[in-house]
């Protein structure tokens, strides 16, 4: 790994204590308007710290915003199950009934977690599959009751589209 790198330096903030590489990846990646290039950069990101969960979202972020959902889907089920591993709990949003524990610290496993399933649930929502997408956002007011990832957006916007069909 290398240094970190200072916020002064950083165009987007990402995470604390990202390496200065992978840092490096991820700042050019979002000054680029080059798609491909762009996503060559989150790809040597992610191989030069695996498993970093701030990462992965920047590059769920990337395939959803350029209409990827397929793409986006893997890569937050991928976060889904690296956020489970590294907080060490169950990653099944099924199974739980009660709220995820650390899910206050704002860079922890189970923060990562919880906006990955509302990424989940708006994947869903803009895929058409009304229920994974209610099922996801049932299990997300379990996992998160005082809303500190903002899923109530998510379902403000799946009553707003049950409006106009």
């Amino acid at each position: 790994m290398g240094t970190v790198t200072p916020l002064t330096e950083d165009r987007v903030l990402f995470a604390r204590n990202v390496p200065a590489d992978t840092n490096h990846c991820l700042q050019q990646a979002a000054a680029t308007p080059q798609s491909d290039q762009a996503e060559a950069l989150l790809k040597r990101a992610a191989a030069l710290s695996p498993g970093m969960l701030a990462v992965n979202v920047a590059r769920y972020k990337f395939y959803f915003y350029r209409g990827q959902l397929a793409q986006a889907e893997t890569v937050v089920r991928e976060t889904l199950a690296s956020a489970a591993t590294q907080g060490g709990f169950d990653g099944d949003w099924t199974v739980h009934d009660a709220p995820l524990a650390g899910r206050e610290e704002a860079e922890s496993p189970q923060r990562y977690y919880l906006y990955a399933l509302k990424a989940l649930a708006f994947i869903s929502l803009r895929s058409r599959d009304r229920l994974q997408a209610a099922g996801i956002l049932e299990a997300l007011q379990v996992l998160d009751p005082v809303d500190l990832v903002g899923g109530s957006v998510i379902e403000e916007l799946m009553d707003g589209s049950e409006d106009e069909a």
